[in-house]
């Protein structure tokens, strides 16, 4: 049988094509979009990113100074007070509580510094410090979860899995704020932490 001139097979072809073409043109559209859309996090000065978290620096000073007064530490032994007397059953529900009020504090200061959080994109051009800083608190955190344990078990290796993360994670704290205020001319010291000696390698 002939084909009518209004039945040619490229009329077929083009009709259905049309749909498909239509399809891959929403797809490439979409994929150009992805392309240009920002990878990397939005950014604020240094000066704005001290402003919103001040009082959070503030406030891991406070309870790091918390943790090195409440834990045992080994110049107290060594002068003669073993680590079982200053773990007495009377003072070890004060040190746990100290101790979980301060990793309460540390975890509320991680999640402002998230950047999902409101004010906490990073400073510009100093992402890496900003990365360290979290870091540092996550590590603060951790440290005083490993000092909740030992406080229980008194068991030397967390007492020294303690002492290690903490030392480290203080001293990360330290260069990190001291990069991020420095470039937000602060006048006056940054939010550093007291690394003095606390617990036992």
């Amino acid at each position: 049988m002939a084909t009518s001139p209004t039945q040619k097979p490229w009329v077929n072809i083009a009709v259905r094509l049309i749909p498909l073409l239509t399809a891959l043109g929403l797809v490439l559209g979409f994929a150009a979009l992805c392309d240009h859309a920002p990878n990397a996090p939005q950014t604020v000065s240094p000066a704005d990113f001290v402003n919103a978290h001040t009082n959070d620096a503030n406030s891991v000073v406070a309870s790091v100074q918390t943790v090195n007064t409440a834990m045992p530490r080994c110049d107290a032994r060594i002068a003669g007070a073993p680590l079982q007397q200053q773990l007495s059953d009377a003072n070890r529900a004060p040190l746990q509580q100290q101790l979980s009020d301060a990793n309460a504090s540390f975890e509320e200061v991680r999640g402002k510094l998230r950047l999902s959080a409101p004010n906490s994109n990073p400073p510009t051009g100093h992402e890496r410090a900003y990365d360290e800083m979290k870091t540092a608190v996550e590590r603060l955190s951790s440290a005083v979860s490993t000092a909740k344990s030992f406080v229980d078990s008194q068991k030397p290796s967390e007492l020294e899995n303690f002492t290690s993360e903490w030392n480290d994670a203080r001293a990360q704290w330290n260069h990190a704020v001291t990069e991020i205020w420095m470039a937000a001319g602060q006048a006056g010291q940054p939010p550093l932490v007291d690394t003095a000696a606390v617990g036992c390698r």
